[in-house]
């Protein structure tokens, strides 16, 4: 595995966890 290919995948994750935060968040307001 290279670096960029964990970097990717990290970023990714990244994204994935912030997006479900938000959705909860906005699930919560209505």
């Amino acid at each position: 595995m290279k670096l960029t290919q964990i970097r990717e995948l990290f970023v990714l994750l990244l994204a994935l966890s912030i997006i479900a935060g938000f959705s909860v968040n906005w699930m919560q307001t209505f």
